[in-house]
């Protein structure tokens, strides 16, 4: 388990989200830059003092990096604890879900939707009435499993917790513009307990390129869980047969 590092962790945040937060400091420079600018031209005249434009015109720049660095300052250290805070919130669901390999290959924000069949309606309108079907989540794919868990007042609450075995599947579909590579593209999820009874999910998100990305990597991942899963079995056979063989006498002995 790696340890708690600010760089780190600010590695594993999806560049949308990067890019957002630079656009809310850069808007703030701005908006800064744009006042003073209109202060330097009503006092200009008012005060019939034209230079006073002149130099609202030249400080602008040297007011936006300020403004916009001061707003950096504080906007990123917040998103980097609210990203440590989940990441150690899902290595928790991880490790009681038996989850083996707590090193955190990605973390984004997402949206999950519970999916009902039609023989569950019953479930599906009490999910409704109790506000529980859709559910604002971080998703958090580990080496062996993937934890998705939502906000809530007395902190962070699973809404599913799966080791990547057998009984996870994962499909996409693009959304309703039809393109696979589009802001509207879902992940659908589908988990077996151990009475083979389904839960399915809907997973969309509005960083469209994590989402893209996580589909890539849970799959690869379940592909190598598989063959490795595949190859121990082989080995296992093999052994005992040996066994079988030095446990069996050969009939020249008699």
């Amino acid at each position: 388990m790696a340890d708690i590092d600010g760089t780190e962790i600010w590695r594993t945040i999806p560049p949308e989200e990067k890019l957002e937060l630079m656009s809310q400091a850069h808007a703030k420079g701005i908006m800064a830059a744009s006042c003073a600018i209109l202060v330097g031209g009503t006092l200009a005249v008012g005060l019939h003092m034209p230079w006073m434009l002149w130099g609202s015109l030249i400080t602008a720049p040297f007011v936006f990096q300020f403004t916009a660095g001061k707003a950096w300052r504080g906007l990123r250290p917040r998103l980097v604890l609210e990203y440590l805070a989940a990441r150690a919130a899902a290595r928790r669901y991880a490790f009681s879900n038996k989850g083996k390999d707590l090193t955190v290959n990605m973390i984004f924000r997402g949206k999950l939707t519970r999916q009902f069949s039609e023989e569950k309606v019953q479930e599906a309108l009490e999910a409704a009435i109790e506000n529980t079907k859709d559910a604002a989540v971080w998703i958090a794919l580990f080496g062996d499993s993937v934890v998705m868990m939502s906000e809530d007042v007395g902190g962070a609450r699973c809404q599913l917790a799966q080791v990547l075995n057998d009984k996870i599947d994962v499909e996409s579909t693009p959304g309703p513009s039809g393109k696979d590579y589009a802001n509207d593209k879902e992940v659908f999820i589908t988990v077996r307990n151990k009475k083979m009874e389904e839960a399915r999910y809907k997973l969309t998100s509005r960083h469209a390129a994590a989402l893209i990305v996580f589909e890539k990597k849970i799959r690869s991942q379940m592909q190598a869980l598989k063959a490795e899963k595949s190859l121990e079995i082989p080995q296992l056979d093999a052994a005992s047969g040996d066994d079988n063989d030095m446990q069996i006498p050969s009939l020249d002995e008699y």
